[in-house]
């Protein structure tokens, strides 16, 4: 009983053309659920045919045809200073003289450029190799020499110079030197009796 509702449960999801509901049999691929064209069916759309062909392409040039700069705007700033010198002072009076003046905004392309014919733009191209010394080895030999001269021992050498004293500098070294020295110190005595010898004989120097 089990296996006929089972049986009719899987040839209804195979009925419904469902790709996503319809089993693939075991060891086989899912079925297709879509009516595909004949093995004679071409995939894709037709190319059209090109107007213009590789020769019509190197044979013909389309020159570049610069785009309409639109003209620049009033220059109002100009436009109240002439009017305030010829004595357009009233709004009907303004807008009268701005009609039969015309003055524009300078393009940066018109503001004074300074052209110098004599002057060299760019960057300076490198000089050319000098072929010649390539060829014959020249800067391999000059590498050659310098190596050599590099290791040579220098039998010469070069005398430093030694600092020169000065007398305040000789006066400090030795009051150094001199506060450096220990001087022998005898016994404290009092002064009155320095000028007396002992009277016993000691073994104390």
């Amino acid at each position: 009983m089990t296996e006929s509702k089972n049986n009719k449960y899987l040839n209804f999801l195979q009925s419904t053309n469902n790709f996503l509901l319809v089993k693939d049999s075991m060891g086989k691929a899912k079925p297709s659920t879509r009516i595909l064209p004949g093995e004679d069916y071409t995939y894709g759309k037709k190319l059209k045919a090109d107007k213009e062909g590789v020769g019509a392409l190197i044979t013909s040039w389309a020159v570049h045809s610069s785009s309409k700069v639109p003209p620049p705007d009033k220059d109002f700033k100009k436009l109240n200073v002439l009017s305030i010198t010829e004595g357009a002072c009233t709004p009907a009076t303004q807008s009268k003289f701005r009609n039969t003046v015309n003055v524009r905004i300078k393009s940066a392309s018109q503001r004074g450029k300074i052209r110098v014919p004599d002057m060299i733009f760019g960057i300076e191209n490198r000089p050319s190799t000098p072929i010649k010394a390539v060829m014959g080895n020249f800067y391999g030999e000059y590498a050659a020499e310098n190596l050599g001269n590099n290791f040579t021992p220098k039998s010469v050498r070069k005398n430093i110079p030694t600092a020169r004293s000065t007398r305040g500098f000789d006066k400090r070294n030795e009051s150094i030197r001199n506060s450096m020295e220990n001087p022998e110190k005898g016994y404290f005595k009092l002064k009155k009796y320095e000028s007396i010898k002992a009277k016993t004989e000691t073994r104390r120097k």
